[in-house]
């Protein structure tokens, strides 16, 4: 393969896969409460995406107060917000 063909976006997933996903454990439910399926998304690709995200949530360690948080943080979609939600997504 010509390193000039490997976009970005493919360099990433072909990065994510060989080294994993070293997002925090928060960031990353962050993530599966707020998958989306797009318009130009076919639904078996999507349904890759929600297995892969809710894998990665670990649902049995699952707190009550992380749940109450991660709830509080989802309904900052303001851009008055985003300094809160960059802040606590680290």
């Amino acid at each position: 393969m010509d390193p000039t063909d490997l976009t970005y976006e493919k360099m990433i997933t072909k990065l994510r896969r060989n080294v994993g996903d070293n997002s925090s454990l928060f960031s990353r439910r962050y993530k599966c409460f707020n998958a989306v399926m797009r318009e130009d998304e076919d639904a078996h690709h999507y349904l890759g995406i929600v297995n892969r995200l809710s894998t990665s949530f670990r649902l049995g360690s699952f707190e009550e107060n992380l749940f109450k948080f991660l709830i509080f943080i989802l309904g900052l979609r303001f851009p008055c917000y985003a300094e809160i939600r960059a802040r606590t997504m680290v």
